[in-house]
């Protein structure tokens, strides 16, 4: 019987009093446009912000809707995606070819970045090209 009282008053999570709260659709939208604009912290001078950012927003807001879940798992799996492509162009600096295909690789991850937190702002399926799946 303590076991039944005392888990009404811990919450879920083992907080007293918490309760998980509903978001809004607007929320939801917003959180959606952040989980994608979160890849650009890389450009403002956070090193790694671009597989950082959109890996810790997913973590946080994938079990609040099923949206969410989708979009934070579409933008890490770009990230990562750049991340493997940002290496090999690393790489291939050396042969002087890389310098052209890091800058081409900067504009392409920026426009999809924007593109598909546009796509969030309307509820539209995220679509990143190129992008592999890696969580399936």
């Amino acid at each position: 019987r303590s076991v039944v009282v005392a888990s009404v008053f811990v919450g879920v999570r083992g907080r007293p009093g918490w309760k998980r709260k509903e978001s809004s659709a607007a929320a939801d939208v917003v959180q959606r446009q952040v989980q994608h604009l979160s890849a650009l912290l890389a450009y403002v001078g956070l090193p790694l912000g671009y597989l950082l950012g959109p890996w810790l927003t997913w973590l946080i807001w994938r079990r609040h809707s099923p949206w969410l879940d989708a979009h934070g798992r579409a933008a890490l799996n770009f990230a990562l995606t750049m991340s493997i492509l940002y290496v090999t162009a690393l790489i291939l600096v050396f042969i002087f070819v890389g310098l052209i295909l890091l800058v081409l690789l900067a504009v392409f991850h920026i426009l999809t970045v924007i593109r598909n937190a546009w796509r969030a702002s309307v509820n539209l399926p995220p679509n990143y090209p190129l992008s592999i799946n890696f969580l399936g």
